[in-house]
């Protein structure tokens, strides 16, 4: 059975097109109109969402918002129009799994869309994600890394750090944002105290060649991930 893909694009400069989608054998709905897209998640059991934003009316961040009050299981990916993390970050805080900038090519697109739909859910309703990451697998509820078979658990503020840094892998990311996603506000003062994660989870990694945590100077971090065992 095809997969639905809800497509939100707007007209001008479109990161991907439903023809597109359609030649990698999806069953694409497409409009420029958030309110036609809430209309058509509503009613066409939608697999996945890929939402634009700059979508006309309904603006794609309510959107998200309005489709994660209904349901916390359905895929978002935010569809942005600049490499600043801004707007993708402000659509992960609305409930977006993940955000792709314009330019980015229909293979990586296709990627990400197959990471989505092998997704496990628990039968309790708790979206359960599972990011590959190098030569490690990271999942989300229970923060837990798995390598070479063998599997620990990260505590939650040393989690969170790194499910936003997966998020935007291979992209900055500024310490502002991670300290509000990490202790859901902002204040300088937990600039040391994001400092230590850092520190903790280079240390985690320390073994595993595939991946490293940048420092950006003047912006924040960046998580490198160089490839591992796909």
């Amino acid at each position: 059975m095809q997969k639905k893909v809800l497509l939100a694009a707007a007209n001008t400069g479109p990161t991907v097109t439903k023809s597109q989608l359609e030649g990698l054998g999806y069953e694409v709905y497409y409009t420029n109109d958030g309110e036609v897209a809430w209309k058509i998640y509503r009613e066409k059991r939608i697999d996945i969402c890929l939402l634009d934003i700059a979508i006309a009316n309904l603006n794609a961040i309510t959107l998200i918002r309005k489709i994660r009050h209904k349901d916390d299981h359905t895929p978002v990916i935010l569809l942005t129009e600049r490499d600043d993390n801004d707007e993708g970050y402000r659509g992960l805080e609305a409930g977006a799994d993940s955000y792709i900038v314009k330019g980015t090519s229909l293979q990586e697109i296709h990627s990400r869309i197959k990471v989505f739909f092998k997704r496990n859910y628990a039968q309790s309703g708790t979206r359960k994600k599972a990011y590959k990451i190098g030569n490690s697998l990271f999942e989300l509820p229970s923060y837990t890394i798995t390598r070479n078979k063998t599997s620990f658990s990260l505590p939650k503020k040393e989690g969170k750090l790194l499910e936003i840094l997966v998020l935007s892998k291979n992209r900055p990311v500024d310490r502002k944002n991670i300290i509000k996603f990490v202790w859901g506000e902002v204040d300088d003062r937990k600039q040391r105290s994001l400092e230590g994660l850092i520190y903790r989870l280079r240390i985690r990694f320390k073994k595993d060649p595939s991946l490293e945590i940048e420092t950006v100077h003047g912006i924040g971090y960046k998580l490198l991930v160089f490839g591992g065992n796909e």
